[in-house]
């Protein structure tokens, strides 16, 4: 578990960074509209004290 600030970073598939989202460290939840952004893959990088701390894909999918 983390404790403090904790910072997400969301980089698409050409590295462009696309968001940058608060996390609430107590509940370890993220939340992130992706409905402006394209069908694709990302790359979520968890920050603590500008330090990564993790790095997760994330897959986008068109909606119907």
């Amino acid at each position: 578990s983390y404790v403090g600030m904790l910072n997400c970073r969301v980089v698409d598939a050409q590295g462009k960074e696309v968001a940058t989202l608060p996390a609430r460290a107590q509940h370890g939840q993220l939340l992130w509209d992706t409905r402006s952004v394209p069908a694709g893959v990302y790359t979520i990088e968890l920050f603590q004290a500008n330090e990564r701390v993790s790095i997760q894909r994330l897959v986008v999918q068109p909606v119907p």
